[in-house]
């Protein structure tokens, strides 16, 4: 005689801040400031390797400000800039990369996991970029 079963149908789900706070704290044990500016650094040195692709004759620039009066950390460079859909998928996304034009051996950063620091740290996070002429905020 077959056993009785109840078949349930569920939808797989996490707690994202836990986990992304989880993955922070194993991945990243050093002071999360510098963490937070190596990553950005990273980011901005590969954004200026990708547009020194299209013009040869660039001199790259970053400029880090921290101000501990206002407790921020500012980042500058003349890099390639970022569209708003690489803003929204690849900057705020775990995981993820946005390094189109770099070889695996060219880029600085790898995976995105680093910014679970740098996302998961401050208070707020203001990020300006231009790219082709278009600004997103």
């Amino acid at each position: 005689m077959e056993e009785p079963y109840n078949t349930t149908m569920a939808k797989l789900h996490a707690d994202l801040r836990g986990i992304i706070a989880l993955l922070g704290d194993r991945m990243y044990s050093g002071d999360p400031i510098v963490t937070s500016i190596k990553e950005l650094l990273q980011n901005s040195y590969d954004a200026i390797k990708m547009e020194a692709k299209n013009t040869p004759e660039l001199q790259g620039y970053i400029e880090i400000i921290t101000n501990k009066d206002n407790r921020t950390i500012t980042v500058q460079d003349n890099g390639c800039g970022m569209t708003k859909e690489v803003v929204e998928s690849a900057f705020f996304g775990i995981g993820c990369s946005h390094k189109e034009g770099l070889s695996t051996e060219e880029r600085s950063g790898g995976f995105g996991a680093a910014k679970v620091q740098f996302l998961t740290f401050p208070e707020q996070i203001q990020l300006c970029t231009v790219k082709d002429g278009i600004m997103t905020q």
